[in-house]
């Protein structure tokens, strides 16, 4: 995926006729992949983390982000955990 970030990013740096690019190798936080939403035709799970498909299914991790954060996700990740815990033991 970083690979393919990168070279579209410069693609479209060199049709905006960029010059000097330049990019420094980090490990990214791969995101998504589990939308969270309340459609079911476009998300994964909803707000609580709970699969649509499969019911018995949470998922407490950064897949369920729809789009990239500009800083480290570590404490949004556990917030949405505890939250997801709390709706999976109310149901339990």
């Amino acid at each position: 995926m970083t690979a393919h970030a990168d070279k579209l990013m410069r693609d479209i740096w060199d049709a905006a006729g960029a010059k000097n690019v330049w990019a420094f190798p980090r490990n990214a936080h791969v995101i998504g992949t589990c939308r969270m939403g309340n459609n079911p035709a476009t998300s994964v799970v909803n707000a609580e983390g709970q699969s649509f498909d499969i019911p018995n299914l949470f998922i407490s991790d950064n897949s369920t982000f729809p789009s990239a954060l500009s800083v480290n996700p570590a404490l949004t990740i556990m917030a949405l955990s505890l939250r997801t815990a709390d709706r999976f033991l109310e149901k339990s």
